[in-house]
Parts: structure tokens; C-alpha cells; sequence
């Protein structure tokens, strides 16, 4: 498939996670920018200057704390011990069993500014076997919503 923008690109990716898992929630970071259509809006995480005045926005989207190490509560979390924190906080509020999609961004933010602690990506469950930990949500990174230019 062929996008336009990265907004476009993470619009078909969490239509094409809901369709195939049969599942509506979607799970996104703090500190996260995926783009000013209404769904992307509400998985971006700053409302000024994109979200205000602007909702009400897609439904069944999720915020979850990303690894930020400059600003982090606890300055020694590792990436790992961050995204275990995620991955907790995802089967409580949520269950990972209504997950259709999560979306991360590996280095977040509007141009690509804040990088994770190592690790904190890897750590992620991978493919159509995950649940939050252990069951089935498809995780979505388009290539085309990449920091700053597009480019992976």
C-alpha cells in the first residue's frame, strides 16, 4: 500500500489492526506525534497546539508512559523495566485482550526528539500472538510515519 503522509499511513494501520483482530482499542505514548487527522490526533499526546478545540476524536485510543529518560519520575528505569511498566499498566486498564494495535514510535515526538532508555523498544511483544504480554494485538510502526522527513 502506498500513503500520502505519515498520518495516512498510521490511519490504515490501526484500520487494517482492528479489522483483522476484530478488536477496537488502540494503545499510544506519551510524548507521541503521529499526525493532525482526527484519529491521529487522538493518539498524539500534546494537545497545544494540535488537539485543542479540535475533538471530539476517535474513540477507544489509549495513552500509555513511554520511556523518557530526561523526564522520567524514576531516573534509573531501564528501557526494559519502562516497558514492562507499559505492558502492566495496558493489562490492568485496558486487557490485553481488547488490544487491537500499539503504535510506538521509537523516537517520539513531532521531528523525532526524545529517545527512549536502550531497550525500551525491544522489549515490546511482537507479532499476532501478542496480548499485551502474551496474547494478540498487532503492533504497528509505519515505516512511512518515521521522525522528521519519512524516511525509516
Amino acid at each position: 500500500m502506498l500513503f500520502n503522509s505519515g498520518a495516512e499511513a498510521v490511519e490504515n494501520a490501526v484500520k487494517v489492526a482492528r479489522l483483522a483482530t476484530g478488536r477496537d482499542a488502540v494503545v499510544a505514548f506519551d510524548h507521541a506525534y503521529h499526525g493532525r487527522t482526527n484519529l491521529t490526533m487522538a493518539l498524539t499526546a500534546k494537545a497545544m497546539p494540535y488537539k485543542t478545540n479540535f475533538g471530539p476524536f476517535a474513540p477507544e485510543v489509549y495513552r500509555m508512559p513511554m520511556s523518557y529518560p530526561f523526564r522520567e519520575e524514576n531516573p534509573s528505569i531501564s528501557g526494559a523495566e519502562a516497558a514492562k511498566r507499559a505492558i502492566t499498566m495496558i493489562e490492568k486498564q485496558i486487557g490485553g485482550e481488547q488490544v487491537a494495535a500499539i503504535i510506538i514510535e521509537p523516537i517520539q515526538g513531532e521531528g523525532g526528539f526524545i529517545v527512549p532508555a536502550e531497550a525500551s523498544c525491544r522489549r515490546w511483544p511482537r507479532g499476532p500472538r501478542t496480548r499485551a504480554s502474551s496474547s494478540s494485538p498487532t503492533r504497528s510502526s509505519p515505516a512511512s510515519a518515521a521522525p522528521a522527513n519519512g524516511s525509516p
